[in-house]
């Protein structure tokens, strides 16, 4: 089955984009390789409140069109199809593929002026800091993963703005005003920290969009970030943990992260298999393995997450087991010792790779909200001609035994971090 590769195409003045033809598909959205890694240390949520900010109206949509238009007839809602988002290293203002042609036009044209002619008010920002507090709340703090990931990186990592929340982070973020926003707007949204996706059209039709928005636009500029990379990959001597009480719990929930290389490195194939066997035995032992009532798992999550800043296997369950929690921990590190010990059996690498391999073919083919989050995530940290997206299925078929071996040595040693929060007693 050959793939449908993506095609990329730069402007004069710097701004690349990228196309993938298909008469089916209709996506679009435009991305700036910044995120929460680039706010000021003083301004920590700057960046994804500036995403907020934008994201409200331009000199040719106002904040009733933007959404009503926008949000509430193509995107269902703003929680439905719409892709406007911020993580460590990137913004992104798009969505999901739509139903007819036409509509990728006016999106785009929409999300177009929201950078090129943003109206930043005063009202706007008073609106969205509002916003942007109650989502530390509801999707931060009161989420018990995202709570755990921010604790984790904070244990884990000194110097790297990884630490730094997505959201926001409280006092500082109630200092953040609209000088904050423009001045952020003119270091990083400039055309060669930004691109274009437009999914569905041919590549002279994406060219002709891109050079008509963009080719006149912006400064001649390429914002550094101001980080000398000595904390990438932590070099652990020993374990490093933070524990929490949280009243009202369930569960008791663990978090683990062993530190690996960045993207774009030669490991990243091995270390999804990697991370999908690991996975698959804990699923094992702790779930289908348990038979008390008081014990055990409902799932156990291994995600391999790599920016160029930096490299993590990051293990996630929870239990109504408050002993057994520890028991849990144990079994982690008993299984990170077998894929240091021992090879794999063939199934499981047979069966991991070809499910990898079927996963990132269906992207190109099937489903293109998955294959844009694909390339956003290759530009983003530095892979701005595609290479190491196009070349994943080749590297996936030189993982062999004795190479996940290798990498298992090289990363799952007996360092690593840990965020518990523990169940508390009930608020009256």
């Amino acid at each position: 089955m050959r793939l449908k590769r993506v095609s990329v195409g730069q402007l004069r003045n710097g701004m690349r984009f990228y196309s993938q033809f298909d008469p089916n598909t209709h996506l679009g959205g435009i991305g700036v390789k910044a995120g929460s890694a680039h706010d000021p240390p003083d301004k920590r949520g700057l960046a994804h409140f500036t995403e907020h900010v934008v994201a409200g109206s331009s000199a040719k949509h106002d904040d009733r069109t933007v959404d009503l238009e926008y949000y509430e007839k193509y995107m269902g809602g703003p929680d439905a199809s719409a892709n406007i988002r911020t993580d460590y290293v990137s913004t992104f203002y798009g969505h999901d593929s739509l139903l007819w042609r036409p509509h990728l036009t006016d999106c785009f044209d929409m999300l177009a002026n929201l950078i090129l002619h943003p109206q930043i008010k005063e009202s706007r920002v008073a609106l969205e800091k509002a916003a942007v507090h109650n989502e530390y709340h509801l999707y931060g703090e009161d989420s018990l993963f995202e709570r755990a990931r921010v604790r984790l990186n904070q244990v884990l990592y000194e110097k790297n703005p990884v630490r730094n929340r997505i959201d926001c982070e409280l006092p500082e973020f109630e200092r953040v005003g609209i000088a904050d926003v423009h001045a952020f707007m003119r270091r990083y949204y400039v055309p060669r920290n930004m691109f274009i996706i437009l999914f569905g059209p041919t590549f002279a039709e994406v060219k002709r969009t891109a050079e008509r928005y963009f080719e006149d636009w912006g400064r001649p500029t390429t914002p550094i970030l101001d980080y000398d990379h000595s904390d990438d990959v932590p070099r652990l001597t020993a374990v490093r943990s933070v524990e929490e009480v949280a009243p009202n719990i369930g569960q008791t929930h663990v978090m683990l992260g062993f530190p690996t290389e960045t993207a774009n490195t030669m490991d990243a194939a091995a270390l999804d298999i990697l991370a999908r066997i690991w996975a698959f035995r804990l699923r094992t032992r702790l779930r289908e393995d348990n038979r008390d009532f008081r014990k055990g798992v409902y799932r156990v999550h291994v995600i391999p997450e790599r920016t160029y800043l930096h490299g993590l296997l990051r293990i996630w369950f929870a239990t109504v087991g408050a002993q057994f929690a520890d028991a849990a921990e144990t079994i982690v590190l008993e299984e990170a010792q077998r894929l240091r010990e021992s090879f794999v059996l063939d199934d499981e690498l047979d069966a991991m790779r070809k499910s990898l391999e079927w996963q990132y073919r269906d992207a190109f083919k099937n489903s293109p909200g998955i294959l844009s989050e694909m390339v956003i995530d290759s530009v983003a940290n530095g892979d701005e001609e595609l290479q190491g997206l196009h070349s994943y299925i080749p590297r996936l078929h030189t993982v062999t035994r004795s190479s996940l071996r290798v990498v298992a040595q090289k990363y799952l040693t007996p360092y690593y971090a840990r965020a518990i929060i523990r169940p508390g007693p009930s608020c009256p």
